[in-house]
């Protein structure tokens, strides 16, 4: 499991950055990418994730919203 944990926290910066700068812009995906770097821990990565999701949903629609959430792996948080 820790191995397991090891290899999230190190492959979900790069893929986070991508999702949110191709759904967020710029600016505000970089904001998202800054706090997915100062997580602690997986609960505050999943607290920065969910968060993501529902800006993302707010500003592109629930359909983009989805295809974040299976992206990163949170289809079962909130569908």
């Amino acid at each position: 499991v820790e191995v397991q944990l090891k290899s999230i926290v190190r492959d979900l910066p790069p893929l986070f950055a991508a999702l949110a700068r191709q759904t967020l812009g710029l600016f505000r995906g970089y904001r998202y990418t800054l706090r997915i770097e100062k997580a602690q821990d997986l609960d505050d990565l999943e607290q920065v994730a969910t968060d993501f999701v529902a800006e993302v949903e707010r500003l592109r629609g629930l359909a983009t919203a989805r295809t974040v959430r299976r992206a990163l792996g949170l289809e079962d948080l909130g569908d």
